[in-house]
């Protein structure tokens, strides 16, 4: 791959769960290592182009597959689905915005996006789960205290920065859990206890059952990390309002364990990171990172057999907490397992009946 041109092939995905995903490899290499550790029975071939001398548009970035290519062996992307999964991608888009809630914090008289949460409720309990550094005053020290919770507040609903802006609430009474260091986990669960704001989120998101997450299934699964951006956050100091727009991210695991810091293997999951991202309303752009996202939920994608009633509630499954990335030659987005959120969960310090 070291000539002027490059030789590459572009495969579809066998698998029905993935449907539109794409991937590139250079035409010369061999399957296995040399493709990402990828087999061929996974990708079915449709075409094969120059792409220094293509001739014609392509659904992606001739540079970022190149670029791709030549340091980790694969280039993937997504194509436009059909008129059908156009409508079950709405649906589903419209289904994680109604539990994935925006973060902020008011510092000197300016708020601040602190990460994303996800809203549950159990026992008639009422909870949000998002990642635990974005309240440390350093958030690379997860020893460090926490920052004045007082401060930290969500808004009343999902409105977007075109559609005004919606008031921001503080967290009120509320407890803090997490599991007991030195397990350094980035998980952490606060349970709202003020019911005049758990009525109002109510009212303007909803709390999902914690039977809607679950442990990852099999290697088949795609993902989809879902959060708020604060590049694509307005503010109206005035007021003390918010209109955010929902982010998602399709990806795939990581095909390598990538080096960190504090690495937990039992609890660890590793992600693409394409800079490729789309909104709710399914229109593309690109994000150079994921600044905002921490603490949002992993869902994974779940196949609906032919002939079931097809729903977002059966097709989407939380199965990990967003917690980092790394953005450099390499690009991934590490997560923590559901496990770390059911471990918290059954601590005798939360005091459930019948935990998850």
């Amino acid at each position: 791959m070291s000539g002027v041109s490059l030789f590459v092939q572009i495969y579809r995905h066998t698998s029905p769960r993935r449907p539109t995903l794409r991937a590139v490899f250079a035409k010369e290499t061999s399957w296995g290592k040399d493709r990402a550790d990828h087999s061929e029975q996974d990708w079915a071939l449709i075409e094969e182009i120059n792409l220094d001398n293509r001739g014609r548009a392509l659904p992606f970035s001739a540079t970022e597959a190149a670029k791709a290519l030549r340091s980790e062996g694969i280039f993937q992307f997504q194509v436009m689905a059909s008129e059908r999964d156009q409508v079950q991608h709405t649906l589903l888009n419209n289904y994680r915005l109604k539990f994935t809630l925006p973060i902020f914090s008011e510092l000197s008289n300016n708020f601040e996006l602190l990460g994303t949460g996800t809203l549950f409720e159990h026992e008639d309990r009422y909870f949000v789960v998002t990642a635990d550094h974005i309240f440390r005053t350093h958030v690379d020290d997860p020893h460090s205290p926490l920052i004045d919770m007082t401060t930290v507040g969500v808004p009343t609903d999902p409105r977007p920065p075109e559609a005004g802006a919606a008031p921001i609430l503080t967290l009120g009474s509320h407890c803090v859990y997490r599991l007991t260091p030195p397990v350094l986990i980035d998980v952490i669960v606060i349970e709202l206890l003020d019911r005049q704001l758990v009525a109002t989120l109510k009212a303007g998101w909803s709390f999902l059952p914690f039977s809607q997450a679950e442990d990852v299934a099999t290697d088949d699964d795609r993902f989809v990390i879902t959060g708020f951006l604060g590049e694509s956050t307005k503010f109206d100091a005035s007021t003390n309002r918010v209109g955010q727009a929902m982010l998602n991210l399709e990806t795939d695991y990581l095909h390598y364990t990538p080096q960190v810091k504090d690495p937990v293997p039992e609890l660890d999951l590793f992600f693409y990171l394409q800079s490729d991202m789309t909104n709710v309303d399914g229109t593309q752009r690109t994000v150079t990172t994921l600044r905002g996202l921490s603490g949002g939920p992993i869902w994974a994608l779940r196949h609906i057999p032919e002939g079931q009633l097809w729903m977002p509630s059966k097709t989407m499954k939380i199965v990990a907490i967003q917690s980092s990335e790394l953005q450099s030659r390499e690009k991934w987005s590490r997560g923590f397992r559901w496990l770390a959120v059911q471990q918290i969960l059954r601590q005798s310090t939360v005091g459930l009946n019948n935990p998850p």
